[in-house]
């Protein structure tokens, strides 16, 4: 496998075809491609099966979202907090919860799935997980997380 080294000078650098991937470091970017970003730095990938899920959750949540959000891709969670009289974050976790407690009774039960598999399961969890992440990203992180931070948003 040829080695990458440098910062990546070309945005069509194949990065991902040499088993990398890359971050920026920059917390006022919102680019995240290494096949977009000039100052792409490429990291090894020690786990492509992380890389592969990743790439399936982005699938899964393009197709969900189409049948549930309109133009505000976060439209219904906004609508279920109101109908719930609860704030958007708590009608996040309440949905994460439910499938936590589905994987819970499932682990524990040790019964079989008949309609959703505990993959699906998975995906849902993580990526209702996400998409809070974007959430907060989009409205108290205008300039994205740092994780140099002290401070979290969330809290204060």
């Amino acid at each position: 496998m040829r080695v990458v080294e440098g910062i990546l000078r070309q945005h069509s650098e194949e990065i991902e075809d040499e088993g990398m991937s890359g971050y920026c470091g920059d917390r006022n970017c919102d680019v995240f491609s290494p096949h977009t970003h000039p100052k792409m730095e490429p990291i090894r990938v020690r786990n492509p099966h992380f890389h592969k899920l990743l790439d399936e959750l982005k699938i899964i949540h393009d197709k969900k979202s189409q049948d549930y959000a309109n133009d505000n891709v976060f439209s219904n969670f906004e609508f279920a907090a109101e109908v719930a009289k609860c704030s958007v974050d708590q009608a996040f976790l309440v949905l994460i919860g439910v499938k936590i407690a589905r994987l819970h009774e499932l682990v524990l039960s040790e019964k079989k799935p008949n309609n959703e598999s505990v993959m699906d399961t998975f995906y849902d969890l993580t990526n209702y997980c996400a998409i809070l992440t974007s959430y907060h990203m989009k409205h108290s992180w205008p300039n994205g997380p740092n994780v140099n931070d002290k401070q979290d948003p969330l809290l204060d």
